[in-house]
């Protein structure tokens, strides 16, 4: 069964692009949950108080070589900003380089090195080593240390939970990592690599969320699929190849 559902998925994936929305209610829209796009993802509230997040998975066709040199100087402070106290990764980053001729085959990398060898533990041992705040500090100062713009974002995690009332463990950290001629594009390196599921919902200030709860409504593909790329099937056995988000 799961050979078959990617192999349908492999002949919709050239198609058209494929869609993941998922619909949520909360028990009150707190002013930290707003309205935001990027390259692959969407979040919208309408009037009735629903909170919809779609996420578009599409093939990445970035001809970018590496290094990239960047004009913006707000990329570029924010390279410099991120890149400080960072010299315990720099040994990985020159061995990442070295390998590296695509902007995107850089990033890759990086997520290839961060979901290999950083561990989750209750322990905090920066920068291999500690919770979801850690893998997004080090992910972003090693991408930094190779000239490309990255921050820290926080989501609401819901996969597989139909209902949770927030609190710190509710909490995601991820990050938004920046492309030429695509814009920020969110990742969560250890778990999702280049991409973040629906059921993450972007929060700008998370410390105003505690105590509100939050209902998953429904979770459907543009397909017509009911929720198998929410499910590992397709998401982790996808070849690299493909580019997929």
């Amino acid at each position: 069964m799961k050979f078959f559902l990617i192999f349908l998925f492999s002949l919709n994936l050239f198609s058209s692009d494929i869609a993941l929305k998922c619909t949520y209610k909360a028990s009150e829209i707190p002013a930290s949950v707003k309205e935001y796009s990027n390259y692959n993802y969407s979040l919208t509230i309408d009037n009735n108080g629903e909170i919809k997040v779609e996420i578009k998975y599409k093939p990445f066709k970035l001809k970018a070589k590496y290094p990239y040199k960047f004009n913006n100087k707000k990329l570029i402070r924010l390279i410099k900003q991120n890149s400080k106290n960072s010299e315990d990764l720099l040994l990985f980053v020159e061995s990442i380089e070295k390998k590296s001729k695509g902007y995107y085959q850089c990033v890759d990398n990086v997520l290839k090195f961060i979901s290999l060898n950083f561990k989750y533990s209750k322990k905090i041992a920066p920068p291999f080593k500690g919770d979801c705040n850690i893998a997004a500090e080090t992910t972003v100062k090693m991408l930094a240390l190779c000239k490309i713009p990255a921050r820290i974002r926080y989501v609401i995690k819901l996969d597989e939970k139909t209902a949770v009332i927030i609190s710190g463990k509710s909490l995601h950290a991820v990050v938004e990592i920046y492309y030429p001629d695509y814009g920020w594009v969110f990742s969560d390196p250890v778990k999702y690599h280049h991409f973040i599921p629906a059921s993450y919902l972007f929060v700008d200030k998370s410390e105003h969320l505690l105590g509100i709860k939050f209902s998953k409504k429904n979770c459907l593909t543009g397909k017509g699929f009911t929720d198998i790329l929410e499910g590992k099937i397709i998401i982790n056995k996808l070849p690299n190849l493909l580019r997929f988000y």
